[in-house]
This record gives C-alpha cells, structure tokens and sequence, in this order.
C-alpha cells in the first residue's frame, strides 16, 4: 500500500486493522464507517464482492484442497459422512464450500489455523480445507477448490470506485516493477507465500 502511495505521489496513512472485514456478518466495519478507504489483502470472493469492489489485485488466489490427516485411512471426499474444519476468516470458508455443493456431514468453524489443524490432528474433524501453503504434513485429497475471483486485492466502498483509480493504477504499475517482483520472492522465502 505504501509503495504504490508513493508511486502516487500520494500521502496514505496505513494502519492494522481487524475492522476490515467480519465473516460472521459479511461486512466491513472500518469501511462501511468510513475510518478507512482501502483494506488490503483481501482476495475477491462473491460473499465480499457483493458489498464492495475490488481494484488493484496484485497476485492469484493461492490453491487450496480439502486435506486429511497424513495416516489416515480417509483417501478421498466424501462429504455425505465427513465432517469438514473450515476457517472462520480465510476466503475459503463455509460459504465456498456451499457455493461448490458439497454438503458435509458437519461444518466446524475454528478462529485460527492452529485451531483448525488441532481438530484435525486430534479427530474432532475428518478433513479440513486449508490452504496449500498451510497444508504441510497432510493429505491432500482432490483437485483444487477455487474460492475467489482474484487473489489479494484491495477492498473499497463502491461509491469509492472511480475516487480510488489513482490507487488501481498505481498498484498495476507496482506490480510490473523489480522491487514488487523481489519482494515476493522474499516473502515466498521467508513465509512461503
């Protein structure tokens, strides 16, 4: 965000928040509130895209599978007598599983990924949908589950469409630049995104 402020030659304020986006109520208090006119990170999904757009997607939706625990003796989806662990927050979620008919036995909802994987671990759940880059150890099972329209982008109001092209054009010509392409291969070392 800063990089393509400065692009700009804009001056941007940028904060952490846990206001951009509740799944819960599928809405955006920091936006809806106007604290904010971006929230960043955000990939495109029909649940979000409904309220909001998206400008300056930077990166595909990373893969995600339905994973099992490595051992187990489940070898593929079945989700008539599975129950499934999906996180409450991510872009994959309930509501993607709906969207690609399957109907779980049960859906459990867990706050974060290490609570996510302990279910599964432990057997509370049978398989989970986790991304790929979280899914070290598992068992993947199927093909890949798309979830999104675009990988991470940036949230706006819609009223804010045409006010905010100057940040859509700035982050498309981020994205064509060296430092955008080296800061990604830092970010795959050091956290595997």
């Amino acid at each position: 965000m800063e990089k393509a402020c400065q692009m700009a030659r804009k001056t941007c304020v940028t904060v952490t928040s846990n206001a951009c986006w509740n799944n819960e109520d599928q809405s955006s208090l920091g936006l809806n509130s106007r604290w904010y006119d971006v929230c960043g990170n955000y990939d495109t999904t029909f649940d979000r895209r409904r309220s909001y757009a998206f400008i300056g997607a930077y990166a595909q939706e990373p893969a995600a599978f339905i994973y099992a625990k490595t051992g187990s003796s489940i070898n593929s989806v079945n989700p008539a007598t599975q129950t499934i662990g999906v996180h409450a927050m991510y872009w994959i979620n309930a509501n993607c599983i709906k969207r690609h008919n399957m109907d779980f036995k049960e859906v459990i909802i867990k706050d974060t990924m290490v609570d996510l994987k302990s279910a599964l671990d432990s057997g509370v759940i049978d398989v989970a949908f986790l991304p790929e880059n979280e899914a070290d150890g598992y068992k993947k099972l199927g093909s890949v589950i798309s979830c999104a329209l675009t990988g991470p982008a940036f949230m706006i109001r819609k009223d804010m469409v045409n006010e905010m092209q100057w940040f859509d054009k700035a982050v498309k010509r981020l994205i064509r630049t060296r430092y955008f392409k080296r800061m990604c291969h830092d970010d795959e070392t050091n956290y595997g995104m």
